[in-house]
């Protein structure tokens, strides 16, 4: 029979208890038949109530069984014992409990025992809150007594966290011969860690509040030397320049608030389920593991689309993890709108710090402060968000400050943890299609805000985040200099190495963002229709050409953490024509798939987010777009003296040797599969009007457009001559030439012509010594460049390499001038 108060607790609990149980199927942990002891972090009665709750609605073992339980008349135990009303808990009362376990499985009672630890978390909230009653009763880290737990469940208790962690055998720990004594206190230490590593994944570390962190910042040294300099260089009083610190601290500090940020996870469970179909999640198991050590974590995701900022915090949020502080622009700072991205704990920089020594000292000392107190960070190293698809250089501003950071104190080891956020369509589509044709990019603003308002209107698909494999600052620093630490004499110390692994850093997370992508529907529409000619094709060659593309992806794997839709190529067809990607026009031989006209620009980005995943295939075919056939050695001698470019641009995570293998690896794909005949060291494409023809030249044009803005380059530079262009007329040169071609050829893509791509492959033959600069600026070259031209050749049609060579007669660059 069930007592009274356990009756009142389940009626308590019923009533006011929102649970979230981890994993949702608990029973997946549990499985046999050796017996199980729950363990929770608290004696609290609340916790024994919620406990009983969520085994009664799984099948589970029961909390209190019908029988004798394995703890007297129940089936757990916790670690530390709740006090009276606010007293503090007891930490060593389960001895007893654990020793009685342990003695049961040596006398042969029982053949082992599972604790299974057990973590309550009401109301997720740090030790930090506006509200002094909200404060009073959050789950926060020092543990009170049951009139504290009563508040809780009454306040908070719609956001109450469960989660079942991975089973601990004793049998195991008796086997270690370390006595009973001994074995109960290592338990007991392993469980104490355990809750503590949950419960700071959870909720956090500490947060002090906000004006005293300000304050804090004012008195670090960094700080007062520049305050000392500005007041000695502009002649002004220290105290006025102390109040001109003080305003660029709470100009960038977030303002946590517990309040702030259930109010967000609401408006934003209503926002997601409105404009999208749903956000899928993968490999969050791998971040889960990483935020129960005790690493510094900095969460980088691409950045598409100011949804980025959201989607994340919202879905660590939502699954358990500690909300990260997120870096914005100050651009974002809006009235109303600043002051709650800043108690969801976001806060802002400006765009550039050189000019400002003293809000440089003051940011710094912000990052140093949240990175000892082991607060994740999240912050996009693109700068800005990409307007191509492409994944942006990485600019290294954060990236050095956390470096320098870890550098002060490196006893918390940092990680990056690359974030890969794809959509299937964008919200921000139309400014982007508009800013790509030459408009002017439209400042954020509170009036921009709520007429963005109108998407809460349209359908977006759904959203997909997959988490990277993480990168490990010290790895990076001991591959740099195994010495490193001998160079650290300062706290401001600036190693000369420092720019090189910043360098090397921001180009390992690029790579493991794009390592981590996700093919939805839309990119492989994408990738199919954007290299045909009107953007349109046959239905069912459509949908044999997305077939061939995802057997090639499976075959031929980029890498582990790449996800793929697994809609049916003809589920695919549909699904873009009710996103209205797409259209359909009925004829009697077949009806025909074509891009909506406006959608014919932002087609090319969605190809573009996973364009490196397929650019070794693309390769392999777009060497037979205008050849019939190719030697082996001179294909794979192509792909060696390409790659370097291609990789620099698309932020490939190959090696030479690794892209020579995948080139390999997808040659024999399509030789096995009939699109290519291999005789010795000839290969030949397959000849007629055939199906294979077709897809092949399709899938060889996805890469065309690259490797013809390398060719641009290449020409331009070697009709002018050596010594006779700067980087900047090359690049003008370059805009204006391709931007010529895709009017002549229609393109339906003006990154084609986008100046940035052409400055940085300009950049990457410098790095590589194929061009120098000579006393007055003009770029200087040898024979590498005149050969590399008549290898090229070999890949563009007359048609192309004419219009090419037509404009890069020196006479059209007082035209482009």
């Amino acid at each position: 029979m069930v007592s009274p108060i356990r009756a009142a607790g389940r009626w308590l609990t019923c009533r006011f208890v929102t649970r979230r149980v981890m994993p949702e199927q608990p029973e997946s942990l549990l499985e046999g038949d050796t017996p199980v002891c729950y363990v929770l972090e608290t004696s609290a009665v609340t916790n024994t109530w919620i406990l009983d709750q969520v085994c009664r609605e799984h099948p589970v073992p029961a909390a209190f069984p019908e029988q004798a339980g394995l703890v007297g008349k129940r089936n757990f135990f916790a670690v530390s014992k709740i006090g009276r009303w606010f007293r503090r808990p007891s930490s060593t009362a389960h001895f007893g409990d654990l020793g009685q376990l342990l003695e049961d499985i040596e006398s042969g009672r029982l053949a082992d025992i599972r604790l299974v630890p057990v973590t309550i978390l009401i109301g997720r909230s740090p030790d930090k809150e506006t509200s002094w009653f909200r404060a009073l009763v959050s789950e926060d880290w020092p543990i009170r007594g049951r009139m504290k737990r009563l508040f809780q469940i009454l306040v908070h208790g719609r956001n109450t966290l469960i989660e079942f962690s991975e089973p601990i055998s004793l049998k195991s720990v008796i086997e270690e011969n370390l006595g009973r004594e001994r074995s109960v206190r290592k338990v007991s230490r392993v469980l104490r860690v355990h809750f503590r590593r949950m419960r700071t994944a959870a909720i956090g570390p500490d947060l002090s509040h906000r004006r005293t962190l300000v304050e804090s910042l004012l008195r670090t040294p960094l700080v007062r030397r520049n305050i000392r300099d500005q007041a000695t260089k502009t002649k002004l009083p220290r105290r006025k320049i102390r109040a001109r610190a003080r305003g660029y601290a709470r100009e960038i500090a977030a303002d946590y608030s517990y309040s702030v940020v259930r109010f967000l996870y609401r408006l934003f469970t209503w926002f997601w389920n409105r404009i999208y179909d749903g956000i899928d999640l993968n490999h969050l198991d791998k971040v889960r593991e990483l935020a129960r050590t005790e690493a510094e974590i900095v969460y980088v995701p691409c950045h598409r689309s100011h949804i980025d900022y959201m989607v994340l915090s919202y879905l660590l949020y939502h699954n358990g993890l500690s909300l990260p502080h997120v870096a914005a622009g100050v651009n974002l700072n809006l009235p109303v709108i600043g002051n709650i991205l800043r108690g969801g704990g976001g806060f802002f920089l400006r765009r550039s710090f050189k000019a400002n020594p003293l809000y440089s000292a003051v940011f710094t000392e912000y990052v140093n402060t949240l990175c000892a107190r082991g607060v994740p960070l999240e912050y996009f190293i693109e700068g800005g968000r990409s307007r191509t698809g492409r994944l942006l250089p990485p600019r290294g501003g954060m990236l050095s400050m956390t470096v320098r950071s870890f550098f002060r104190s490196d006893h918390r080891p940092i990680v990056f943890q690359p974030v890969y956020i794809g959509y299937e369509k964008l919200v921000e589509g139309d400014a982007y299609v508009g800013e790509l044709s030459g408009q002017q990019k439209k400042p954020e603003s509170l009036g921009g805000f709520f007429r963005a308002l109108k998407i809460l209107k349209k359908r977006y698909g759904r959203a997909h985040v997959n988490f990277g494999e993480p990168v490990h600052l010290s790895k990076l620093l001991n591959d740099i200099d195994g010495n490193w630490r001998d160079a650290i004499t300062s706290d401001d110390a600036r190693p000369e190495w420092l720019a090189r692994l910043v360098d090397e850093l921001g180009r390992n997370i690029q790579e493991q963002v794009n390592a981590a992508a996700d093919v939805n529907p839309i990119n492989l529409l994408a990738l199919a229709l954007t290299s045909v000619s009107k953007q349109a094709l046959g239905e069912s060659d459509l949908e044999r050409l997305l077939e061939v593309y995802q057997k090639l992806l499976q075959a031929v794997p980029y890498g582990p953490r790449v996800t793929m839709t697994s809609m049916t190529p003809a589920e695919i067809v549909e699904y873009g024509l009710e996103l209205g990607i797409v259209q359909r026009q009925a004829h009697a031989l077949g009806d025909i798939i074509s891009v909506k006209p406006d959608h014919q620009i932002m087609l090319t980005y969605y190809r573009n987010n996973v364009l490196h995943l397929m650019v070794a295939a693309s390769w392999v075919a777009c060497c037979f777009v205008n050849n019939v056939s190719f030697s082996r050695r001179q294909l794979i001698r192509m792909a060696r003296l390409v790659y370097p470019f291609v990789r620099d641009e698309l932020f490939l995570k190959y090696s030479s040797n690794q892209f020579h293998r995948q080139v390999s690896k997808c040659l024999n794909w399509l030789t096995e599969n009939g699109y290519l005949e291999v005789k010795g060291d000839t290969i030949t494409r397959v000849t007629g009007a055939t199906s294979e023809a077709l897809r092949l030249r399709i899938l060889g044009r996805s890469a065309l457009p690259g490797f013809e803005r390398y060719f641009i380059t290449l020409a331009l530079l070697a009709r002018h001559g050596s010594g006779q262009l700067t980087s900047g007329q090359l690049e003008r040169l370059c805009q204006l030439t391709a931007e010529r071609m895709a009017l002549l050829f229609d393109f339906h893509a003006p990154e084609y012509f986008d100046r940035t791509l052409f400055r940085r492959f300009i950049q990457l033959l410098k790095r590589n010594d194929v061009l120098g600069i000579d006393e007055s600026g003009c770029l200087t070259f040898d024979d590498r460049v005149t050969n590399t031209i008549n290898d090229a050749k070999a890949l563009l049609s007359k048609d192309v390499r004419h219009h090419i060579l037509m404009f890069a007669d020196p006479r059209s660059l007082d035209t482009a001038e």
